[in-house]
């Protein structure tokens, strides 16, 4: 695997491979299989090298006997299921991060040929809102028509290196949050107040780290865009009373207040999450606007409207409907 600087590097092996999957096969599990070795290597590497020392002894030693475990596919075989143990061990299924990959590389092309890049997101409510098997679907670069080649063009392989790597940093991140903390999980015993506010946590712990690297946190709003499509919403609830009780039982949802508290984060850190950049000032502008876009993710979850009328679309679209097209 070829390596860049340890901030750039992760998974660029993948990000350089075409699409391989037809139409309804998603992910053989001989591709994701071929990828394991690639991605252990890589986010160990930037574990060990990278987020370990910038933690405190006590927290690092928290961590002593963390590991990294990469199942082909998650037990629920969905494309987010990304969690942690208590007996420290941090699961990234292979499928979730090819998946989170492929999204980073479509919405980086769409966006570098002036094409809507809102089709990623309309690709997401297609996968929640229409009814047929996990396995029936195309994979984003083949439902979204990305060429296979995308990557070859040296822009879009490096923005979308940088927004896959910042939004698996995150995701690792978050999940070592809860081994440092200690978090009891999710089961019957703990409230389920308590556990959204070790998921609160967690984001603050992720991005504490982040900023002290001075990792901009341009695929963070990335992740959260792409959760807020796949998540449930208060459109997916016949009453507020439905949604509300939802909320009151659910562990970790995408909620108003979790996303402000990241906005408001990344608004008030933006110098420092972009103090190694080339033009830091310039940086620190662009982070200034990404943070204006997750507080834009918490009016989404907001807008019982907006969230009725992109469900009725996905309901009539079709997988044809996500070809690229123009401002």
């Amino acid at each position: 695997m070829k390596r860049r600087s340890v901030l750039s590097m992760p998974l660029a092996a993948l990000a350089a491979m075409p699409a391989a999957a037809a139409p309804g096969t998603m992910y053989p599990d001989s591709l994701l299989a071929s990828r394991v070795a690639d991605y252990r290597e890589v986010m160990e590497d930037n574990l060990r090298r990278v987020f370990l020392p910038a933690l405190s002894a006590q927290q690092r030693a928290a961590l002593s006997s963390v590991k990294l475990e990469f199942p082909l596919r998650g037990r629920q075989n969905t494309p987010f299921e990304f969690f942690a143990t208590g007996d420290q061990r941090v699961h990234l299924p292979v499928f979730s991060i090819r998946f989170l990959s492929d999204l980073a590389i479509a919405q980086t092309w769409l966006l570098m040929r002036d094409y809507r890049s809102n089709t990623v997101y309309e690709y997401i409510s297609l996968m929640k809102y229409q009814q047929r098997p996990r396995d029936d679907w195309p994979d984003p670069r083949t439902a979204l028509q990305i060429p296979a080649d995308a990557t070859q063009d040296q822009q879009v392989d490096q923005f979308s290196l940088h927004l896959l790597n910042q939004a698996l940093a995150f995701i690792l991140l978050h999940e070592l949050a809860h081994i440092v903390h200690r978090d009891p999980g999710y089961g019957p015993g703990v409230a389920r107040a308590a556990a959204r506010g070790n998921e609160a946590s967690a984001d603050a712990f992720a991005l504490e780290v982040m900023r002290r690297i001075g990792m901009p946190p341009l695929g963070v709003e990335f992740f959260f865009a792409v959760m807020s499509h796949h998540g449930r919403v208060r459109a997916d609830f016949l009453s507020a009373g439905d949604y509300q009780k939802w909320l009151d039982e659910a562990t970790h949802p995408l909620d108003t207040d979790r996303m402000r508290a990241v906005a408001r984060y990344m608004q008030a850190h933006a110098a420092d999450f972009a103090k190694l950049q080339r033009d830091p000032r310039r940086s620190e502008q662009v982070v200034g606007a990404v943070a204006g876009q997750v507080d834009q993710i918490a009016r989404y979850l907001e807008d019982l409207d907006l969230q009725r009328l992109i469900a009725a679309r996905a309901r009539a679209a079709s997988i044809a409907s996500l070809a690229p097209r123009k401002h």
